[in-house]
């Protein structure tokens, strides 16, 4: 299947117009920001979702391991 062109130039009004429609669309959702709920565990602020940063539940279930990392020690300091 052949890929058609246009048979007329495009007007720049119309072309810009569809970029400032994607433009205004784009800023209205930076404005908005992520939704943010509360948790139903912990009563902590998070992002919709998404597991709790704080607890790692979503949906009921515990799916990130909030284990307290041990740090390594590679060096000894004298």
């Amino acid at each position: 299947m052949k890929k058609s062109t246009p048979k007329q130039q495009q007007p720049h009004s119309k072309t810009s117009r569809r970029y400032k429609s994607f433009r205004n669309f784009a800023r209205i959702r930076l404005e908005n920001g992520a939704a943010v709920t509360q948790c139903p565990k912990c009563k902590e602020a998070r992002q919709q979702h998404s597991a709790c940063p704080n607890c790692g539940y979503y949906n009921g279930r515990q799916a990130l391991s909030m284990e307290k990392k041990v740090e390594k020690i590679t060096k000894i300091k004298a």
